[in-house]
């Protein structure tokens, strides 16, 4: 039996699928448009009532069921759930078996459908108008108090309030293709209560057509040219793709990623070369040399075994979002000695799931909950502030590169660590090819092996001297280690607070200037070593870095636990 308006051709499409299942046309119904006064009679004499919405503004059809004394079934989106208020009496509307589980139990388990008779008219009780108004006032009444307070007086009385924030998505969002689409698709129309949104997509054709009528979609080239004007931005990754793109992205658009696959199993086949190089990059700029000689040598399944977290986001973003408590876990101890804070769980229980569609909405709010607190407390953004109030500073005055790069210093210095403490090694003897320093006498296999073996504590970093400052020496590093290129430059390097620069000549052989950036540099933090000849000869001996920083405490009087060393 089937109540509602609706075409002829709808109803022969009914009808055959009827028949196509053993029941006669006497057997179906169509009943067309059914007054409300003889509507209650249906909803009470029917065995079951089914509402399998994919979408639903409110479910009022379901609600009238419940206070007629119907028991009733609905999927477990949009508003349905808080409708119903029974996960045992939802069912996922796209998995048709799981539906008919549903109505079979109600129609065979008498005490089951009893219960739900009695719950519904209990639960309509709760939707009354007088209950929505009530509802619809104090929510009126706590927005105007909280905007109040949030607001400032102009002196003449008059508040202005605080608008939505703009928050910019960019997601896989074709519906239903994968668990991470078919979330965020869920997600989405709950998060509008809390900000404006725009989709971002380079293939906006394959966005769900009913996501595209609700949400501005723009392309990725548009977002690059305006990132800077969006308040808020999330990029959510969950396959190599979205990988590569937020990769990408935060270099110059730092934002929150919600990180809902946390290893790196899912990249593609090398099959391009861009492929591989991207590959190469992130493995770099999250393990350093030792995970490319691992590559090069093992292979990528062995790589992406041993070093499973892409660390390299944790460093560019604002924030990271993990689906769970272990997943946190593991980013913490994944990025390095210390872990990071900006790290935050969608979920504490290991028993719940963030993809159940009938928690959507308290999803979205958690989302809401862990980007604020991330924009506000991250040190990345509030390093984007700084930048962007000093961008607004009006001067007559053009900055000279000597000003830049005195306020580029100054905020490195202060920069927060994420990820592990790096020990640089200096080359300049072989990079600047001391004439002091035989090339046979550098110990290379010393630095082979330095650079071969995994550290918990530290990643080492070739470096040389280039007059008042001390560069890295990538190009020369890739070259001697038969490495590919992945693209960096010999930049200047910054240190933090717990770093170890490691000299391979006695320091008294330091240049004046790079000796005066030394001295700098260990007032802000920064520990150095040297290491005479004889010791270096002996590095045979030395099989990781770890014990050559032990060795290099110890010839500098130093403690011998590096691990834990302070400023």
């Amino acid at each position: 039996m089937l109540a509602g308006t609706m075409t002829e051709q709808h109803q022969m499409e009914l009808r055959s699928v009827a028949e196509a299942k053993g029941l006669s046309r006497e057997q179906t119904l169509f009943l067309g448009y059914v007054p409300d006064e003889d509507l209650a009679g249906l909803y009470g004499a029917c065995s079951v009532f089914i509402l399998p919405s994919f979408h639903e503004g409110f479910g009022l059809p379901l609600l009238e069921a419940m206070a007629c004394g119907a028991p009733v079934l609905g999927s477990n989106t949009t508003s349905i759930p808080e409708i119903i208020n029974r996960p045992d009496a939802l069912f996922d509307p796209r998995q048709p078996q799981e539906m008919a589980q549903r109505i079979t139990r109600v129609i065979t388990d008498q005490d089951f459908r009893h219960d739900l008779k009695v719950w519904g008219p209990e639960r309509a009780k709760s939707f009354t108008w007088k209950n929505c108004a009530q509802k619809a006032l104090h929510a009126l009444e706590t927005m105007h108090a909280e905007r109040a307070v949030q607001t400032f007086n102009t002196g003449t009385n008059t508040f202005f309030p605080r608008r939505r924030r703009t928050l910019a998505i960019i997601s896989p969002l074709p519906s239903g293709t994968t668990p991470i689409a078919r979330h965020m698709y869920n997600v989405l129309p709950h998060l509008q209560s809390y900000y404006d949104i725009l989709c971002i997509s380079n293939q906006p054709d394959t966005i769900d057509p009913w996501l595209a009528a609700i949400f501005p979609i723009k392309s990725l080239a548009w977002f690059e040219n305006h990132a800077l004007d969006i308040e808020r931005i999330l990029y959510v990754v969950g396959n190599a793709s979205s990988f590569q793109t937020a990769s990408r992205l935060l270099l110059t658009a730092p934002g929150i990623v919600a990180l809902l696959d946390s290893h790196l199993e899912h990249f593609p086949s090398e099959t391009e070369s861009n492929e591989t190089q991207n590959f190469r990059r992130i493995l770099f700029e999250s393990y350093g040399y030792t995970a490319l000689l691992a590559y090069q040598t093992q292979g990528r399944e062995r790589v992406l075994a041993n070093f499973p977290c892409p660390a390299s986001l944790l460093r560019n973003a604002v924030g990271v979002i993990v689906r769970s408590q272990s997943d946190m876990d593991n980013m913490r101890k994944w990025s390095g000695n210390g872990g990071s804070p900006n790290v935050r769980s969608l979920q504490t229980s290991e028993t719940a799931t963030v993809f159940a569609e009938h928690s959507v909405a308290s999803t979205a709010r958690d989302y809401w909950n862990l980007l604020e607190d991330l924009y506000e407390t991250s040190a990345i953004a509030r390093e984007v502030k700084l930048l962007r109030a000093i961008a607004r500073i009006r001067t007559g005055n053009h900055p000279t590169p000597s000003d830049l790069a005195a306020v580029a210093s100054s905020i490195s210095l202060n920069r927060e660590r994420i990820g592990p403490k790096r020990s640089f090694l200096d080359i300049s003897a072989v990079a600047r090819e001391n004439p002091t320093m035989r090339q046979d006498e550098y110990p290379r296999n010393l630095l082979k092996t330095l650079l071969s073996v995994p550290s918990t504590d530290y990643l080492a970093e070739p470096v040389y001297a280039v007059g008042a400052v001390y560069r890295y020496a990538r190009g020369w590093t890739f070259r001697f280690l038969g490495l590919h290129s992945v693209g960096y430059e010999d930049d200047i390097i910054g240190t933090s607070p717990g770093d170890i620069f490691l000299s391979v000549a006695p320091l008294s052989d330091t240049p004046a200037e790079s000796a005066a950036w030394l001295e700098a540099q260990k007032h802000r933090g920064l520990i150095v070593y040297s290491l005479d000849a004889m010791t270096l000869e002996q590095g045979s001996q030395i099989q990781s870095l770890e014990q050559l920083l032990e060795v290099a405490a110890v010839k500098s009087g130093k403690s011998a636990t590096i691990a834990d060393s302070s400023p």
